[in-house]
């Protein structure tokens, strides 16, 4: 991982999560016919917010598997570029590998970028895959996102989004709505 991926992953980690941060955690280790795989982060709620020492906490598949099992988890994939195909991949496979090895009670898969496509952007949301932009350091101030709803709403919707009223829950088990034309 590069120190700009580094950068926003701790970013996403530190205002977006509560738990221990695992960098480079280790899906796949490497061994005869088998690359090894990593996440740019894994974060294990529950535990103290902290960022792990990847030795000490997995250095071996025994001790990920005892770490993660039946936990929920928030698999961090990184790139300190705007969203893309090869994003879209590593987020949406490494559920399934942190899945099949580690059986944790819930995932969920985020990618962290500095922008995107709005099209690609539904794709991944159709996906399960949740998508978070920051812009570059020298763009914008160090705490600013945007979800792939909002960037959606910014570059083909327009208008106003109303976010967060509990009557929109309720009423259209939805947590936002959009109105045309406004400011």
């Amino acid at each position: 991982m590069s120190k700009h991926e580094t950068v926003l992953t701790r970013r996403y980690w530190e205002q977006e999560t509560d738990g221990l941060l695992i960098e480079e955690f280790p899906v796949v280790r490497n061994k005869a016919g088998c690359n090894p795989r990593r996440l740019d982060g894994l974060v294990i709620q529950g535990l103290t917010k902290k960022v792990g020492d990847t030795k000490q906490h997995v250095d071996t598949n025994a001790k990920a598997e005892n770490l993660v099992r039946d936990r929920d988890v928030i698999i961090i994939q990184t790139k300190a570029t705007p969203f893309n195909i090869t994003l879209l991949g590593q987020a949406f496979f490494s559920k399934y590998l942190v899945e099949f090895y580690f059986h944790p009670r819930s995932i969920r898969s985020v990618a962290v970028c500095t922008g995107g496509d709005p099209e690609m952007m539904s794709i991944a949301e159709s996906l399960g895959i949740e998508v978070v932009c920051y812009p570059p350091e020298n763009q914008a101030e160090k705490g600013a996102f945007k979800s792939t709803k909002h960037c959606f709403w910014e570059e083909k919707l327009g208008g106003t989004m109303i976010e967060g009223s509990p009557i929109l829950r309720m009423l259209e088990k939805t947590s936002r709505v959009v109105i045309p034309g406004g400011s």
